[in-house]
C-alpha cells in the first residue's frame, strides 16, 4: 500500500488539517480558485447536490486551522520560500543542506534584486565569481592539444633509421 511521506503527514498534523486540505490550501496559495482546488483534490462528490458540495467547500475554507495554514502558505509563496515554519516559532523537522548550485542561484537572485548602482550588488557578483571559480576556468581553457608530426615515409623517420643502423651493427658480428 502506498502511503504519504512522513514529512507531508507531519506538516498536516502541525497545521491541524488533513492532507487533502493541505493540498487544497497549497493550490490556493499558488493562485488556484477555491472551487478548482476543491475539485482537483477529489473532494467534489458528483452524486450529491451542488448545495451539499458548496456547503462542504465553505466549511473547509472557513475552518480556522485551514485559514491559518492558507495564510502562512500564501506568505511563503509570495516570498518564494518553501515553508513558513519560522513565523510559528518552530524549527523544521528536516533541514535540507544547500548545494553549490542553490547558493549560486540565491546569490544571483539577491544581486539582481538590488539596483545596478548599489555597491553590494558588485560585491555579491564578485563573491559569485569566486564561488564559481571563474578565474580558474579561464586559465584551464588553454589549448592542451598535443600534435604529432609523422614523416612522409618510413625511410625518413629517425626511429626507423636508428633501428636500421643498430641492426646493421649487430648483423655483421653474427
Amino acid at each position: 500500500m502506498i502511503e504519504y511521506s512522513r514529512k507531508l503527514n507531519t506538516e498536516a498534523k502541525k497545521a491541524k488539517i488533513s492532507i487533502v486540505e493541505k493540498a487544497m490550501a497549497d493550490l490556493m496559495a499558488l493562485g488556484w480558485k477555491e472551487t478548482d482546488a476543491y475539485i482537483v483534490t477529489g473532494q467534489l462528490k458528483p452524486v450529491l447536490s451542488d448545495q451539499y458540495n458548496n456547503d462542504q467547500l465553505m466549511k473547509t475554507v472557513t475552518d480556522t486551522a485551514f485559514a491559518k495554514y492558507l495564510k502562512l502558505r500564501s506568505a511563503a509563496v509570495k516570498r518564494g520560500t518553501e515553508t513558513e515554519t519560522a513565523s510559528e516559532g518552530e524549527s523544521p523537522e528536516e533541514t535540507r543542506l544547500l548545494t553549490k548550485e542553490d547558493v549560486l542561484q540565491q546569490m544571483l537572485k539577491t544581486a539582481f534584486a538590488l539596483p545596478k548602482t548599489d555597491p553590494k550588488r558588485v560585491e555579491i557578483l564578485a563573491k559569485y565569481a569566486d564561488l564559481q571559480q571563474m578565474k580558474k576556468d579561464e586559465v584551464q581553457e588553454e589549448d592542451r592539444t598535443v600534435h604529432y608530426y609523422l614523416p612522409l615515409s618510413c625511410r625518413n623517420c629517425e626511429l626507423y633509421q636508428k633501428h636500421k643502423r643498430k641492426q646493421n651493427r649487430q648483423s655483421p658480428g653474427q
